[in-house]
């Protein structure tokens, strides 16, 4: 474990690749894959703070010697029983235990303490304090905790929530329908669903619940024209796809190949006909113009920093930086820019980042507003019933401008932002 903790805390790959391949070469038992799994992620969500309390200020010691003092202590957090300090022999450990409680007291405006008590980058905490004050920084803070669930999203044109929760049940997997999204599912995370006959028929597809509520929120009717901007491998353009029954046709736009592949097995798989995959090459790809006015349902979910994902992916927000922040912030706005282009009067634009950071999205949402005196917001009430915003509203947050911000929670593995625009003006 220290030699695969070593590895992961020091490699540019992603944590998974790097189980992966160690798993390959030691085969433990499930019980212990799970456990190392376990304790390797609880050491990269609190990297920061476990490392300050196993350093001494005034004590230098190697690598190898801090790393082994993290393993101990986040092995004697993990495992052992809430009576930790009785039971901790290991006079270092004891004190890094208790160096590492006191970061709890870590309080805004003290940005130090408050990075090493929830273990991110100085200025991102910052940057989180300013933009958003103290109560939603720490919201958004405490929402960055590894889920223990997956979300499955059943496919209603070929069939029903009820048989799909009885025949998980059969197989012995325990299940929960959404209160709020009729067709999704929990789920543990430690179910590979791929070994189920029901997801090799298309029946049910992975899909996080915020990620739906986006699909929920763009609402496309049958029969209708619908782009998919950024459709990446396609999940939007699928759950979209069940909404409108299979009808209509569904424009899925991506600039990769590889992506536009995998969502050609994917719709296969789900018997999904309407959807018409567009490789482009650039936004100024004449595919794009061919398309000007022409969709009643446009989505445009962006590339972005992915710091909703940080609770699952906690490697990231040591790689990002501010430059990489303004980079993605100058490129959203752009392609909502050209995506709304396609629009036609009278028809509805969602704009979707799995993003906190207001840059990518309040910031954005308001700039394009505007700039296009011709969009204007739709307000919330209008785009979900009274009961659905009391379900949901524990774990959102509505900007005054008509965007939204759910965050990473027991409903949602990630946290997703959503705006919701309709062009003005009668359609031709």
């Amino acid at each position: 474990v220290l030699r695969l903790l070593t590895k992961v805390l020091i490699s540019k790959r992603s944590p998974n690749v790097e189980i992966k391949e160690f798993f390959e070469v030691r085969r433990p038992g499930k019980g212990q894959r799970e456990a190392i799994v376990d304790i390797v992620f609880f050491v990269l969500h609190h990297k920061k703070r476990l490392f300050f309390s196993v350093l001494e200020s005034n004590n230098q010691r190697n690598f190898s010697t801090v790393i082994s003092g993290v393993l101990r202590l986040a092995m004697a957090i993990r495992i052992s029983s809430d009576n930790l300090p009785l039971n901790l022999r290991n006079r270092g450990t004891l004190a890094a235990f208790k160096r590492f409680k006191l970061f709890e007291n870590g309080f805004f405006p003290d940005y130090s303490k408050v990075s090493i008590r929830f273990s991110y980058p100085v200025w991102i905490v910052k940057n989180l304090a300013e933009k958003k004050g103290p109560d939603n920084a720490f919201r958004a803070l405490c929402s960055g905790k590894r889920s223990n669930f997956i979300c499955l999203r059943v496919n209603t044109g070929k069939s029903k929530v009820g048989e799909i929760s009885k025949r998980l049940s059969l197989w012995g997997v325990e299940n929960e329908v959404s209160p709020i999204i009729s067709n999704c599912l929990y789920i543990s995370n430690k179910i590979k669903i791929s070994n189920f006959d029901a997801y090799r028929e298309g029946l049910i597809e992975i899909q996080d619940f915020g990620s739906q509520l986006i699909v929920r929120l763009l609402n496309p009717r049958p029969y209708s024209l619908v782009v998919d901007f950024c459709c990446g491998a396609g999940g939007k353009a699928l759950a979209s796809s069940a909404m409108m029954k299979n009808t209509g046709l569904i424009y899925a736009i991506d600039v990769s190949q590889k992506r536009i592949d995998e969502l050609n097995k994917r719709a296969k798989r789900a018997g999904v006909t309407n959807l018409c995959p567009l490789v482009i090459s650039s936004l100024e790809d004449s595919k794009i113009e061919n398309l000007s006015q022409r969709a009643s349902f446009v989505l445009v979910d962006v590339p972005c920093t992915g710091s909703g994902t940080f609770g699952q992916f906690p490697h990231l927000k040591w790689q990002l930086t501010r430059k990489k922040l303004a980079d993605y912030k100058e490129n959203q706005s752009k392609i909502l820019d050209k995506a709304s282009s396609c629009v036609k009067k009278g028809g509805f634009l969602v704009y979707a980042t799995c993003s906190i950071f207001e840059e990518e999205n309040d910031i954005v949402t308001e700039e394009f507003l505007k700039k296009n005196e011709d969009f204007e917001s739709v307000g919330w009430n209008d785009c979900f019933s009274a009961k659905v915003r009391k379900e949901l509203a524990p774990w959102m947050v509505e900007n005054g401008s008509g965007g939204a911000l759910l965050y990473s929670s027991r409903v949602s593995k990630y946290s997703f932002y959503f705006h919701k625009f309709v062009r003005q003006g009668k359609s031709a």
